[in-house]
């Protein structure tokens, strides 16, 4: 599923491989364990995204999946589906969610890496070479996370699955008063 600001609904759950970018206020919700979540906002106009990807790149032989699957072509997507909107570099800021180590698989990266600290290390450099800076994030460790983003306000929590513990990221820079 992708949410164009069209058919936007005042809240929305992502299932991996979704991601919404819209200028409308919603509340963006998902479950993360190795995916990643990244969240980008723009106070000036009012617009925002979020994905839920689930593997860092795509490799030889990879299937057609579609744009959300995989963490580099979906940010480098939602950055020019932003900037379509009228966010700018310098006015967009980003958080970065999730990344578990959660279980081993056959994902696991040339020094070793899980594909959640993949997932993170591949969104953190493809939000650099985008020129767009990391206002917050809430990574890796061994447990999932429930995420929350409101784009109205640009507040985002994150619940430790296991414990329960909520934490409000901040995402001051960027934001604006509701």
């Amino acid at each position: 599923m992708v949410v164009e600001a069209e058919v936007a609904r005042s809240s929305c759950f992502l299932m991996p491989k979704d991601y919404v970018v819209t200028g409308k206020p919603m509340i963006v919700s998902t479950v993360l364990g190795s995916c990643v979540a990244v969240c980008l906002f723009s106070a000036m106009p009012q617009a925002a995204a979020m994905c839920h990807c689930v593997l860092p790149w795509r490799t030889p032989g990879s299937g057609p999946d579609p744009v959300g699957y995989y963490v580099d072509e979906t940010v480098q997507h939602m950055v020019a589906m932003m900037r379509k909107r009228g966010a700018v570099a310098g006015c967009t800021r980003a958080v970065l969610v999730g990344g578990s180590n959660m279980h081993e698989g056959p994902w696991i990266g040339p020094r070793g890496d899980s594909v959640g600290a993949l997932n993170v290390r591949t969104a953190r450099e493809t939000l650099g070479a985008a020129g767009l800076s990391l206002v917050a994030e809430h990574v890796g460790g061994p447990t999932g996370r429930k995420v929350r983003f409101d784009t109205l306000t640009f507040d985002i929590t994150v619940r430790l699955v296991s414990a329960g513990e909520e934490i409000v990221l901040p995402t001051a820079p960027a934001r604006r008063s509701a």
